[in-house]
């Protein structure tokens, strides 16, 4: 039975049966706690004992047993020699897989010469469409910077001419003002103001051998040197000079074009007197301009001369 009243200081009376449970309660509490406890020991023990007990390799892994330490690879020699004797296993088995693979065929040689109809193949490895000319005739081609003459049979010969000026200064500007040849503007322009004056001061070489174009070659390069110090001294810069020079060749070389057009419409339409006539005025017209001469393929030239020797157009030359 419960207690419901107050004494007279205020305070609410327990009731003995409830504190006597309570304490009842707290020794179950600790012999519970102290079971666990109890379990909890027994785990580690367990654990701890199985962590010491020797592995079945313990002679192999002696390191492990004394620290209780993980150990890596490389400080582990059993270890490290089996994975040794497993790549080395590993490499063999490769090798002997590579010596039991069938031998590559052997690469086909890729000869100059005619490989197949109107195809040729070059000694510097261009393969071009080309037919072959007539019996008894040859053809010149020009592929790669190199100049080929081939032959009916298809037979090859390099035949491309010596270099005809040493210095590369003299060389690019000739190419650039002859338009025979590639030059890029910025090589030109990389010079510095000092080394053109220097270099067009120096003279031009000719020699005892030298062929009539190869003279007027040389002859072209010294003009072309006195115009560059007189436009320097003028107050203009060299890049500007090799610009001009870049746009004089594009209108040559557009010339030339129109020029070998002109005379081919012309000998196509049996026009022989009206080609030679207007080959005639052509040249002389690009040579004013400071174009130098028209260049015809070695054909037209044949054709012109052909029709010079019957009288139709007196000489096509």
């Amino acid at each position: 039975m419960a207690w419901n009243r107050s004494d007279n200081t205020g305070s609410v009376p327990v009731n003995p049966r409830a504190k006597g449970s309570r304490a009842g309660g707290g020794r179950k509490l600790l012999l519970a706690a102290a079971v666990v406890a109890a379990l909890c020991a027994a785990v580690v023990v367990l654990w701890v004992g199985r962590s010491r007990a020797p592995a079945p390799d313990d002679d192999e892994q002696p390191s492990r047993i004394k620290s209780g330490k993980p150990s890596l690879i490389a400080e582990t020699p059993a270890v490290t020699n089996k994975l040794a004797n497993g790549g080395a296993a590993l490499a063999d088995a490769a090798e002997g897989a590579e010596d039991e693979l069938p031998p590559e065929p052997p690469k086909e040689e890729k000869k100059p010469g005619v490989f197949a109809p109107g195809m040729i193949r070059l000694p510097n490895g261009y393969e071009l469409r080309f037919k072959l000319p007539a019996e008894g005739e040859t053809r010149q081609l020009l592929a790669g910077g190199e100049i080929w003459e081939i032959d009916s049979k298809g037979n090859i010969e390099n035949v491309t001419p010596p270099p005809i000026f040493e210095k590369p200064f003299e060389g690019m500007i000739s190419s650039l003002y002859e338009r025979d040849g590639m030059v890029l503007p910025f090589a030109l322009k990389g010079y510095s103001e000092e080394d053109v004056r220097r270099m067009c001061k120096e003279p031009t070489l000719s020699y005892d051998d030298d062929t009539p174009e190869i003279t007027m070659k040389r002859e072209n390069v010294a003009m072309l040197k006195k115009a560059i110090l007189e436009f320097m001294d003028g107050g203009g810069k060299f890049e500007e000079f090799v610009d001009d020079m870049l746009q004089h060749s594009q209108k040559a070389q557009a010339a030339q074009i129109e020029g070998v057009h002109g005379v081919r419409d012309l000998l196509l339409a049996g026009k022989d007197e009206e080609a030679v006539q207007y080959y005639r005025l052509f040249s002389q017209d690009m040579s004013d301009k400071g174009y130098g001469e028209l260049k015809l393929p070695r054909s037209y030239h044949a054709a012109l001369e052909e029709i010079a020797a019957k009288g139709k157009g007196g000489n096509g030359k």
